[in-house]
């Protein structure tokens, strides 16, 4: 037992991380180079190689970068392939230093408002616009009954319905469209 490793040991001796050999135990890749120990695998390092060089296709072998980028990935996180160096790291967080100052100058200058705000406000100014112009059929009604002549209030109360529907019928359109005419 004095020729066998830690399957950590065999690992670093290697290259490989421990769960690459544990890997390739189970695919059956090293079989007579292992023994189970008390507290875990013990490889002869000797046999394990052989195994390891024979049975295993390095070709099919993914980087531990390749791996990590993979799995950063599935996470949903876009990573380089490689990390950056520290000084191209450092430059890239000052590029975007500057831009954040850039944007909170232009916020003090009033060249930027807040999106929230904007559309609060936009909300606001709309709903008066629709307000003011639902109320246009009760406000002249009385004057375009003076101007046609005396009419019943019951042709007085259809002229207003036939305004406010016209008058819903554009603002409905209004809302519909998506801006472009």
């Amino acid at each position: 037992m004095d020729n066998f490793l830690k399957l950590s040991d065999y690992a670093k001796l290697i290259g490989k991380t421990p769960q690459a050999v544990r890997k390739a135990i189970a695919d059956g890749r090293i079989k007579k180079g292992v023994t189970q120990g008390k507290r875990g695998y013990l490889i002869d390092a000797a046999v394990a190689n052989r195994e390891w060089n024979s049975n295993t296709d390095e070709s099919q072998q993914r980087t531990a970068e390749v791996i990590r980028q993979g799995k950063a990935s599935a996470a949903g996180i876009d990573q380089p392939l490689t990390a950056p160096s520290y000084s191209k790291a450092r430059a890239i967080g000052e590029v975007y230093k500057s831009k954040l100052l850039e944007l909170e100058f232009k916020e003090k200058a009033g060249q930027l408002i807040n999106a929230d705000e904007a559309t609060a406000a936009q909300f606001k100014i709309t709903r008066i616009f629709r307000d003011a112009v639902q109320n246009i059929p009760v406000r002249v009604v009385s004057e375009l009954a003076a101007i046609v002549g005396e009419l019943t209030p019951d042709k007085r109360h259809e002229m207003m319905l036939v305004m406010q529907r016209e008058i819903d019928r554009s603002l409905t359109q209004l809302a519909d469209s998506d801006g472009i005419s």
